[in-house]
C-alpha cells in the first residue's frame, strides 16, 4: 500500500521541452486541518505514467503564482488537462 494516496500536481516547473513530464506531489492527511503537501518527495511523470503506478489520485492543480497562474496554465494546456482527469477517478 502507498503511504500517500492523494497528490497535487505543481506546474510551477513545467518545462516547454518537456510538456507531458508533471511534478506530483503527495498531500498529507487530505482534507484535515493539518494538510499538507510534501515538496520534495515529488513523482516526475506523464499523467498516464501515473496512472500506470497505481499512485492515488490527483485531487488537485497548484502553481505557485497561486489560482490565476493555475487558471492561465489550465487554459494554455487543455490537452494536459484533459489527460490528467485519467488520475482524478
Amino acid at each position: 500500500m502507498n503511504r500517500w494516496d492523494k497528490w497535487v500536481v505543481d506546474v510551477t516547473l513545467i518545462k516547454p521541452d518537456y510538456p507531458d513530464l508533471l511534478c506530483f506531489c503527495p498531500v498529507e492527511n487530505f482534507g484535515e486541518p493539518n494538510e499538507a503537501i510534501v515538496f520534495g518527495m515529488n513523482l516526475l511523470t506523464t499523467p498516464e505514467g501515473f496512472k500506470e503506478r497505481n499512485e492515488g489520485k490527483a485531487v488537485a492543480i497548484i502553481h505557485e503564482g497561486g489560482q490565476e497562474a493555475v487558471d492561465k496554465w489550465c487554459a494554455d494546456n487543455p490537452d494536459i488537462v484533459a489527460r490528467l482527469k485519467c488520475v482524478k477517478q
